[in-house]
């Protein structure tokens, strides 16, 4: 799964305006795991390092020309109801964040990942399953 997620700073100069993150299956399933980590030890979050986010000058989807900048101390930041990523410009002290992904929308990729073919078809509302791999596809793509 391909995510486009803007970036938000207070800083007013020069740093990424969106990023580009590929969350594979063991990914998502990774996140929801340390999700529970953290609504069972009552903390707020999880960080860990994440250099995976691809950080991008343009905050338009179609325009991927890369951030030519420095960036530094980049993780992901897991929360009890979602995940977004933090970094930082090196030699600065500037701090930007990615927005979210919410975890009710990791947990329904995930069902659908895991269902079998009969179970998807049904999931999709009882399309026929050539039709249903398209709809899979589309639903994804939200």
């Amino acid at each position: 799964m391909v995510w486009h997620l803007q970036v938000g700073s207070s800083y007013e100069g020069d740093v990424p305006l969106s990023a580009i993150i590929n969350l594979e299956p063991d990914d998502i399933k990774r996140i929801l795991k340390l999700s529970n980590c953290v609504k069972r030890n009552k903390v707020f979050c999880i960080q860990s390092w994440d250099y995976s986010p691809d950080w991008l000058a343009s905050s338009n989807e179609e325009d991927r020309e890369e951030f030519d900048g420095s960036i530094d101390s980049s993780r992901i930041v897991i929360t009890d109801s979602d995940v977004y990523w933090k970094a930082g410009l090196k030699h600065a002290d500037v701090e930007f964040s990615t927005g979210c992904i919410y975890l009710s929308e990791l947990k329904e990729i995930q069902t659908v990942l895991k269902a079998p073919v009969e179970g998807l078809v049904k999931l999709m509302g009882g399309l026929e399953y050539e039709n249903s791999k398209k709809a899979l596809a589309e639903r994804l793509k939200q």
